[in-house]
């Protein structure tokens, strides 16, 4: 088998001959190696190397940057904006139906009822809460103004502070196949925190576990920026590793939100 390594192809055993020669044996040699790489700055940036890709093509088609390219493409088009596009392209085709009445679609549990909730819980954390919607293009859900004095003596190491405006990106994912654990998407978002809720099941959508984490909070030797997704399994070794990042006092009130909503009764937004 081979593995891709910036710029040419590599069998395993030949990455384990090159980890040897930086010093790092055994079974766990690569995982220590691939960590020492990205500490020294001995291994290229994925984010990096997207950029670079994105922007050359821009300036290749005689434009700034890779956003403005797309952004006239979509106008010429008649289209506001990606999402839009995107929405239409799916209905013409047949993919599927718009999320506000397809109650199995990813989205529809992710917009339609995730974050309308998530609307009414982070009021309780910030004076002034606006939702991006969940028909917007780009990548943050929410921007929040002025966390209040209680939330962020209760969390300090959440490093918030009051006058400021935070751009916060809401993950939720239910339990994997197997119950091992929540994959989260990540995806190199700028946003300033990411919020990640574990559920249990679709069906039952009782709330198990609620994380904040800041953008450059590093895990596992890497920020959390710079990650395409984030894994926390269901067990004594994954949850302790992300123990001090979750909301504990907050989890509660959610779940009675969440409660209401599962009821029919209204939560306002």
């Amino acid at each position: 088998m081979e593995y891709n390594v910036p710029g040419k192809k590599v069998s395993m055993k030949k990455l384990f001959e090159m980890a040897k020669q930086d010093g790092f044996e055994g079974s766990d040699a690569l995982v220590n190696w691939n960590k020492w790489r990205r500490e020294n700055g001995k291994m290229p940036s994925c984010t990096k190397i997207d950029k670079d890709n994105n922007e050359r093509i821009a300036k290749n088609a005689g434009y700034a940057s890779l956003k403005e390219y797309d952004k006239v493409w979509l106008e010429n088009c008649g289209f506001e904006n990606r999402a839009e596009y995107n929405r239409l392209r799916r209905w013409n085709n047949g993919i599927c139906e718009p999320v506000e009445f397809n109650v199995d679609c990813t989205s529809y549990f992710g917009i339609e009822q995730g974050e309308k909730l998530f609307v009414v819980f982070l009021k309780d954390i910030f004076d002034d809460v606006k939702w991006m919607g969940g028909k917007r293009d780009g990548g943050i859900d929410f921007i929040c103004r002025n966390p209040k004095k209680e939330f962020i003596d209760k969390y300090p190491n959440l490093k918030l502070e009051k006058e400021k405006d935070y751009k916060i990106q809401l993950r939720m994912r239910c339990l994997e196949s197997g119950n091992v654990g929540w994959n989260f998407a990540v995806e190199f978002n700028d946003a300033d925190y990411f919020i990640f809720v574990g559920w249990d099941n679709r069906n039952d959508l009782n709330i198990m576990h609620i994380w904040m984490i800041n953008r450059y909070e590093i895990i596992r030797g890497r920020q959390l920026w710079e990650r395409r997704k984030m894994i926390i399994t269901d067990n004594s070794v994954g949850l302790e590793t992300f123990l001090q990042y979750e909301l504990i006092d907050e989890l509660e009130k959610l779940k009675t939100y969440c409660n209401k909503m599962k009821d029919g009764e209204s939560v306002d937004t």
